[in-house]
């Protein structure tokens, strides 16, 4: 099957279910057959229990949007940044011992923002191991996206830091 797609942004704006139902009406009627789901951290789930109510999706609610798009033929591919574009992760006290930038360290561009997870810690794969299962139980696609864009503050943090001394470079933290 041809994949005919439109993503839709609700990290960034939050949108009401019934929006949801009738921009996934909209992509039915003009034939397309899918729809990319940006989320990053907006589910609220066991493993991600900290984004506030009225800012988060319950897996209740996505379950429904699933069923309604299926109903409409759309396939719902979710995208869930694991790597980059975390601050809806790394936002809260509780996520901030697997930032890249923690302890106040500077960036590239000498920000101090959260947005990058350090890839040099145990608890960062457990997070997002944990925090997949519960997404892919939602979203039945074969599909799962973890964006991984614009990584720009990978090796910052002493334990990355220690691990180019040793000789591996950030192309090579980063693919690993």
């Amino acid at each position: 099957m041809k994949i005919r797609a439109v993503q839709m942004d609700i990290a960034r704006q939050m949108e009401t279910l019934d929006y949801i139902k009738h921009f996934i009406d909209f992509i039915s009627d003009f034939g397309y057959n899918t729809l990319v789901l940006y989320l990053e951290g907006r589910i609220k789930t066991k493993t991600f229990p900290f984004m506030p109510e009225g800012e988060n999706y319950s897996p209740q609610d996505m379950k429904r949007v699933v069923e309604y798009a299926d109903r409409k033929g759309i396939d719902v591919i979710p995208v869930v940044s694991n790597f980059a574009h975390t601050e809806h992760f790394l936002q809260f006290k509780e996520m901030e011992n697997i930032a890249e930038l923690r302890d106040g360290k500077t960036g590239r561009f000498g920000n101090t923002c959260l947005s990058t997870i350090c890839p040099s810690k145990e608890e960062t794969y457990r997070f997002f191991e944990n925090y997949y299962r519960e997404i892919a139980d939602i979203f039945p696609s074969q599909y799962f996206h973890i964006g991984n864009d614009e990584v720009w503050d990978i090796g910052f943090c002493p334990l990355c830091c220690n691990r180019i001394k040793k000789g591996e470079t950030e192309g090579k933290i980063f693919a690993k």
